[in-house]
């Protein structure tokens, strides 16, 4: 990585700027048996933990299909991951994370219409595929259906981890989450703006 990337908020009224670093430090300070799930909806984030792996999926034709059951044959045809990782930053993080990021590095994340709000697509299909359940389903599995869901060429999602997981054999049921009914309920839903904002704690 030549350039730090940033996350800049001016929720407040003005510009406040947290630099991958600065987010990478603070994930190491979290212990070897604790495992953070981590969503970014924002343009150029593909490598927004400054993480070690980097898994970047790549499809040879947009899918047909838009519901989770029918992508499965198109997804075991048409998807195939594309990894690497930075030989310095392996073992820096002791914790398990895992990172879906939106787009990549240097792709917008894209947004609109959706049921009469303006929202990001990726967190549309992210919530849509969380309440559909992913319990039993690889990590693998799990970020090909978002690519497949999202299906647009040029915002693809990006995987990045801590740890070198094998993502065949790395099941989801870590991802403890509820429905949207419950999280209404327990008041976990954070609604400003048009913007929702889940949090999954483990």
């Amino acid at each position: 990585m030549l350039q730090d990337s940033c996350l800049v908020s001016n929720d407040i009224n003005y510009l406040n700027i947290v630099t991958d670093d600065e987010i990478s430090s603070i994930l190491r300070g979290l212990k070897s048996q604790k495992t953070l799930y981590g969503f970014l909806d924002c343009c150029n984030s593909g490598t927004g933990f400054d993480l070690a792996f980097i898994n970047l999926g790549v499809y040879t034709s947009k899918f047909t299909n838009n519901t989770i059951p029918k992508l499965t044959d198109e997804i075991n045809t048409n998807c195939s991951i594309i990894s690497s990782n930075y030989p310095d930053k392996i073992n820096n993080i002791p914790a398990k994370v895992i990172l879906i990021s939106g787009t990549r590095d240097k792709d917008y994340s894209y947004e609109g219409q959706i049921n009469n709000k303006v929202g990001g697509f990726f967190t549309y299909v992210l919530c849509n595929l969380l309440d559909y359940g992913v319990k039993n389903m690889s990590l693998k599995l799990f970020y090909f259906y978002l690519m497949a869901l999202l299906n647009i060429p040029n915002q693809i999602p990006v995987l990045t981890l801590s740890k070198n997981l094998n993502l065949d054999q790395t099941l989801m049921n870590d991802l403890n989450f509820v429905t949207k009914s419950q999280l209404a309920t327990k008041k976990q839903i954070i609604i400003k703006k048009h913007q929702t904002y889940r949090y999954f704690m483990k």
